[in-house]
This record gives C-alpha cells, sequence and structure tokens, in this order.
C-alpha cells in the first residue's frame, strides 16, 4: 500500500482543493446520487479539465483529475444545499436541479438480485425439468424427484411458477 502512496501526490490534491475539503466526503456523497447526478457531476469535471487544459503538471495528472472530480462534486452540493436555504436561488439553477432530481425518479430501478433457488433451477435443473414434463410428471413428482436425487428442496408451486417464467412455457399441470 505503501508504494501506491508513494505513487500519488497527496500534498499537490491539499493544495488545488484546499485544506478543509474532505475528498472522501465528497465521493460518498456522490455515490450515494442516482446515475444521472453521477453523470453530471462527470459532465462538470470534464468541462473543468477542458478549461484547466494545460495548467496541469503532467507528471500530476491523476491527482489532478481526481482534484476536478471532487471540485464539482462541491459545485454540484453546493447547488443542491442552496435550494434549502432562505431567499431564493439561482433559476437556472434550480431548474437544472429539478430536472435532475425528476429525472432521476422517473429512472428504472436497478435490477434486483436474481433468487439463489431460481438461479439454481435456470442453471442446473431446466433441461432435466423439461425432460421430466415431457414424460408426463406433475409438479410434485418433479418436486419430490429433485428433493431425492439431487437433494434440491424446491415447492411445486414455486417450480412451476419459475419454470414457466424462465422455459415461456404454458404447462398447466399441478
Amino acid at each position: 500500500m505503501k508504494q501506491i502512496e508513494e505513487a500519488y501526490d497527496l500534498d499537490y490534491i491539499r493544495e488545488t482543493l484546499g485544506p478543509t475539503t474532505d475528498p472522501g466526503q465528497a465521493i460518498r456523497w456522490l455515490a450515494r446520487q442516482p446515475a444521472i447526478v453521477q453523470i453530471e457531476a462527470i459532465k462538470i469535471q470534464t468541462d473543468l479539465l477542458r478549461q484547466s487544459r494545460g495548467q496541469a503538471p503532467v507528471d500530476k495528472w491523476p491527482e489532478h483529475c481526481y482534484a476536478t472530480l471532487v471540485t464539482a462534486i462541491q459545485m454540484m452540493r453546493g447547488a443542491h444545499d442552496q435550494l434549502h436555504r432562505k431567499g431564493k436561488p439561482d433559476p437556472k439553477l434550480a431548474k437544472r436541479i429539478d430536472l435532475l432530481r425528476a429525472s432521476s425518479v422517473k429512472a428504472p430501478p436497478l435490477k434486483k438480485k436474481e433468487p439463489p433457488k431460481r438461479r439454481t433451477i435456470r442453471m442446473h435443473y431446466l433441461d432435466t425439468i423439461t425432460n421430466l414434463l415431457e414424460r408426463g410428471l406433475t409438479w410434485r413428482q418433479i418436486a419430490l424427484y429433485l428433493h431425492r436425487f439431487h437433494r434440491f428442496k424446491v415447492s411445486p408451486a414455486y417450480l412451476h411458477e419459475t419454470y414457466r417464467s424462465l422455459a415461456g412455457d404454458s404447462h398447466d399441470r399441478r
């Protein structure tokens, strides 16, 4: 770890940001924001990097990129905080933040993790279940088969529901 710390000039970052700035806190704030806000922060960082092109030392480029990201986050946090203060915020800024917030609410939810039993059925037993269905076994018999011979305990109803959603099958046997 010490080699990594020596590879980067943390003093340059502190000089660029100022002594009162906590970069870790800014990054954590950004991590809690929806993807739309994160993308906006990266856009602001890109604009800041373009404005400072040629001003940063070449050997300190990674540190400079990190410092501009933290600066962009601070700008966004300041804008968000300004909406909660007394007095009127900048109308353009308020409108932009409202649009970002609205789009983050409209954004589709993150894909949930597949349940472990469903994953096991999909990965290991889908072909077996299909073969057993073709032989005329009921869902109860298939669940019993999986329990006896594969030590995989599953209810017939869950097995039927999962199989239908995975295989797109319309078997209605119980």
